[in-house]
């Protein structure tokens, strides 16, 4: 009777199993000097999104004040990176191009556990 419960309970461990799933975020940074371009487009796995607004910086300002835009714009984005890490993502991937209008592409992923049973479809 032992060897039984223990082989069905072997059976029962051995039919459920763990896999991960792979949730991907992105998020597409404007950074311009035109009006109203500059920001943060977020969207989730599930369709969800939000926008972060960015200042627009000005090249032909005085490179204190275009620092100052920068570096807080650089803030939102850091803040935006730690915000994502704390919800289980890492970036996977980061592009980025320009030199007037600067345009960064970031893909996150997160890794989730998912509990199966050996034969679901």
């Amino acid at each position: 009777m032992k060897r039984l419960l223990l082989l069905l309970a072997f059976l029962c461990f051995t039919a459920t199993s763990q896999a991960q799933t792979i949730k991907q975020a992105t998020a597409r940074i404007f950074e311009s000097q035109s009006k109203e371009l500059s920001r943060i487009v977020l969207v989730y796995e599930t369709g969800e999104s939000e926008i972060i607004e960015l200042e627009n910086f000005k090249m032909l300002a005085s490179s204190s004040s275009t620092n100052e835009v920068l570096i807080e714009n650089q803030k939102k984005i850091n803040k935006l990176f730690n915000d994502m890490a704390e919800k289980g993502y890492e970036i996977s991937k980061m592009t980025t191009t320009g030199e007037v209008f600067l345009y960064t592409f970031v893909v996150f992923t997160k890794k989730v556990d998912t509990l199966f049973e050996m034969g679901d479809n």
